[in-house]
């Protein structure tokens, strides 16, 4: 395989895992779609990603690989990335916050780092940061209202955009699928609606995304504008996106 088919495949392949994160299969007419390829190279793509094990090929697409604990999913992927920016994340909240955050695989992670936490109220939307934090007696857990997307746990529509809308919290997390100049933050999700008020519900907006969201996309539905996010914790070391980010006023904090 030449350098360039190469770097072909692995952008195809960020795409296709995560569309896997957000729905947890994928047909193959999505990956033609989503790609901009022929069947016969949609089908060697899974074909391939199943041989790595980052996926389970099935008749017409993919699955992702099961977990069967969604409060552990060991299947995240760049993990350790998504894990050093939940931990950074983490010195950003207090005792005594009142906090939102949205659903994805980092935010899950920050999840994580807040168990031990005291005297915090988190509102959320995701199934999963919730079920994450249930056990911990010191955080005071709050769900949206609305529709549970099964594809990633996520509680979307109006009644959950109404939650957001009329709250005010001092610090809010959200993740992105990617990040692009002259789209902002975009993600696969359908209805981004939710976590956009979820972002702005905060005096202070964070956005997580590892390194790998700066080399994909844009996708279709942007779920914030440059101007909407104050912070962004990132584990990106181009110069260039840095830069990009700072010009648009955000401040970039590293993991």
């Amino acid at each position: 395989m030449h350098k360039s088919n190469r770097s072909f495949f692995e952008e195809r392949t960020n795409r296709i895992l995560q569309l896997l994160d957000q729905n947890q299969r994928v047909t193959v007419e999505e990956v033609m779609s989503l790609c901009g390829i022929s069947s016969s190279t949609a089908r060697l793509q899974l074909k391939e990603l199943d041989r790595q094990g980052l996926l389970t090929r099935t008749r017409g697409g993919a699955i992702r690989r099961e977990n069967s604990d969604p409060g552990v999913q060991t299947d995240i992927r760049n993990l350790e990335a998504k894990q050093a920016i939940a931990q950074v994340a983490r010195t950003m909240i207090h005792e005594g916050d009142i906090i939102a955050i949205g659903g994805g695989t980092t935010t899950l992670c920050l999840a994580k780092e807040l168990t031990d936490a005291k005297n915090l109220i988190v509102i959320t939307n995701s199934v999963y940061v919730a079920y994450t934090l249930l056990h911990n007696r010191s955080i005071e857990v709050q769900m949206s209202g609305g529709v549970v997307r099964g594809q990633n746990g996520a509680c979307v529509g109006p009644r959950a955009e109404e939650l957001f809308k009329n709250i005010s919290v001092s610090k809010s997390f959200i993740g992105a699928d990617s990040v692009k100049e002259n789209r902002g933050f975009t993600t696969i999700n359908p209805d981004e609606r939710t976590e956009r008020r979820l972002l702005h519900s905060a005096r202070d907006s964070f956005v997580l995304c590892d390194s790998s969201k700066f080399s994909v996309g844009p996708f279709t539905e942007v779920v914030a504008d440059f101007s909407d996010v104050g912070y962004v914790i990132t584990n990106c070391t181009d110069p260039a996106q840095v830069s990009m980010l700072e010009e648009k006023g955000i401040r970039v904090i590293k993991a």
